[in-house]
């Protein structure tokens, strides 16, 4: 198809692809934005995309007993540090839910090779208590690492070792 000499069909073509990717960012930011990713992986988590794909990268999900170490006054007793977790994968997302000394927190992060690498809050105050981790897949049912952490009662950075060990 041609207008006075003008070729249009490279011109719809490109009109095309430049919309589709319009509305792949927009769709990519409200995600993002939103904090979707979170909820998409804990849910598409269940389907079988590991046969699907072929790919068989570590399996992180589950149930895991998890137990970080800090000299905060706040979670002084180890019973205030340590509790179970519930994790989800999809592909190589991770999300995990655990809660201590009654406050309810999500780690997410991506599994790369043999680390785990994300952040971490609460769930109910983002900006309350916050931060970053990496974790060591040791083995199948061992991870093992650091976290680095933010409150925004003391304004101080605090870090410390974090064991996570499967419970089933």
């Amino acid at each position: 198809m041609s207008i006075s000499g003008v070729e249009l069909t490279p011109l719809l073509e490109k009109a095309a692809l430049s919309a589709s990717g319009f509305v792949a960012g927009i769709i990519a930011k409200t995600v993002l934005d939103l904090d979707l990713a979170t909820w998409i992986v804990r849910y598409l988590s269940r389907l079988p995309v590991r046969s699907v794909f072929r790919s068989s990268p570590y399996s992180a999900s589950g149930k895991w007993r998890q137990e970080w170490e800090t000299r905060s006054t706040r979670f002084s007793e180890p019973d205030t540090r340590a509790g179970m977790a519930s994790a989800w994968q999809f592909f190589s997302y991770w999300v995990a839910d655990f809660e201590a000394s009654t406050v309810r927190y999500r780690a997410f992060g991506r599994i790369t090779d043999e680390h785990i690498v994300g952040r971490w809050y609460d769930r109910s105050d983002r900006k309350g208590y916050y931060g970053a981790f990496e974790l060591e897949i040791v083995d199948a049912k061992c991870l093992r690492g650091r976290w680095l952490g933010h409150s925004k009662d003391s304004r101080e950075i605090r870090t410390g070792a974090w064991r996570w060990t499967k419970s089933e």
